[in-house]
């Protein structure tokens, strides 16, 4: 009856065992598939090129009317990851100009989603921090 017992215990603490060493290689894979990378084999880039970043920058800035009242302009500097499948996330102002300024280009940055190409690391396509400055200027106001 004890041989019985101590096999029983032994077969669970063997599962527990296996159970925990495949949660931790998922979890090892998972938080590998989440890597950021910095340095890479080709940059993420905006698929149509950069006049047509230019373009679409131009096309869908909305200049607040509250900054031009406060006569508010400059560069805002944008840091954002580019995902495996071209969308952008966690999109922050890096190096900001006013609060209003800062909050209309992150909301230009968050609408190009699936608009990139995403880094890649030996031909695979990788997660990336890409920046981007835009130029918001009450000149340029529709």
């Amino acid at each position: 009856m004890k041989t019985k017992s101590i096999f029983s215990v032994i077969a669970l603490c063997c599962a527990m065992f296996c159970s925990f060493n495949a949660d931790a290689q998922n979890k090892n894979k998972t938080s590998k598939d989440n890597l950021i990378y910095n340095e890479v084999d080709s940059r993420a880039s905006f698929t149509e090129g950069k006049q047509a970043l230019g373009k679409y920058l131009s096309d869908n800035t909305n200049y607040p009317k509250e900054a031009l009242t406060r006569k508010s302009s400059g560069i805002v500097q944008v840091r954002f990851i580019v995902e495996k499948n071209g969308d952008v996330s966690n999109v922050e102002v890096f190096k900001g100009v006013d609060p209003i300024l800062d909050a209309e280009a992150i909301r230009i940055v968050s609408t190009m989603k699936g608009l990139w190409t995403p880094a890649k690391v030996k031909d695979m396509p990788v997660r990336s921090i890409s920046y981007l400055s835009i130029n918001l200027n009450p000149n340029q106001a529709k």
